[in-house]
């Protein structure tokens, strides 16, 4: 896109796509471009800027690698189509991916990227996409670093196996060396038919659905799994910032009858009988 942005206007946001995009083809397009003289200069001089009829470029892009934070894997967009109309830039990929080095893949789709006011230095973006993939992609991706997620709940997970669906929006500031801190993160995502084994005690899940709420600060789950066939509710939540001991408690809710607890070797029938509701809270420790 930097080779067909015009370089008399917002050179920030220029700078910072041709930064971003390292590799791709120009299949197409339309470019026009009419400016008279005073239009321009009162542009410059910080004015309301340029109508959109002075400018509109639109152009079909291919075999885009694009790098939306550093020191993560790129992502690939087979095509997409950029449009610069006055004071607004939009960015449309139907498809994408993103290869991870165990070989999985995590899909994109529905994908923009809009910047509304390009008249600042620095300008705002957002991003907007839904994604889909198994969730062990999911989880290689987060634990990849810059963002470590796995690794900060200091917990070693079990083995899952599942499928996601997810859709985000991103807000972030069009600066040089843009870290994760920089943006704000909303999402949703769930997980469908998950299952997981080696977990403490002996235990496995399946046939389970999760639904996740994540953001720049924390990131929540909410749902319903089957626990060696017995129907479990689960709640959780992590902030990312906080210690240990200031996370909420993992939450889980179910209901016991006399089977349900000889299985879990409760040894409690002798005093309580018939199907009970129960609730366990776990807490991490300091250490």
């Amino acid at each position: 896109p930097k080779l067909i942005w015009p370089p008399f206007t917002a050179n920030g946001a220029r700078q910072w796509i041709g930064k971003r995009v390292s590799a791709g083809r120009i299949a197409g397009g339309v470019i026009n471009v009419n400016i008279p003289p005073d239009a321009l200069a009162q542009s410059h001089g910080g004015g309301s800027g340029l109508p959109a009829e002075m400018v509109d470029v639109r152009v079909q892009l291919q075999d885009l690698a694009l790098h939306y934070l550093d020191d993560l894997p790129p992502m690939r967009v087979p095509r997409g189509t950029a449009t610069f109309s006055g004071q607004r830039f939009f960015f449309n990929a139907p498809e994408g991916h993103i290869a991870l080095a165990s070989g999985e893949n995590v899909y994109f789709s529905d994908g923009e990227f809009i910047i509304g006011d390009l008249r600042p230095r620095f300008p705002d973006a957002e991003i907007h996409f839904k994604t889909r993939s198994s969730v062990n992609a999911s989880l290689e991706l987060l634990d990849h670093p810059p963002l470590n997620y796995i690794q900060a709940l200091h917990m070693k997970l079990p083995e899952i196996s599942g499928a996601t669906n997810g859709s985000f929006s991103i807000a972030l500031p069009l600066i040089r060396n843009l870290k994760f801190q920089d943006m704000k993160l909303n999402g949703r995502a769930r997980v469908e038919d998950m299952r997981a084994s080696n977990i403490p005690g002996g235990f496995s899940v399946h046939s389970g659905k999760f639904d996740f709420d994540v953001s720049e600060k924390s990131i929540g789950a909410r749902g319903e799994v089957k626990m060696n066939n017995l129907p479990i509710a689960v709640i959780w939540q992590r902030v990312f910032d906080a210690a240990p001991d200031q996370q909420q408690s993992l939450r889980i809710r179910t209901v016991l009858d006399d089977a349900a607890r000889n299985d879990l070797g409760f040894g409690l029938n002798q005093v309580v009988r018939g199907p009970v509701p129960a609730e366990l809270a776990i807490t991490a420790r300091k250490d």
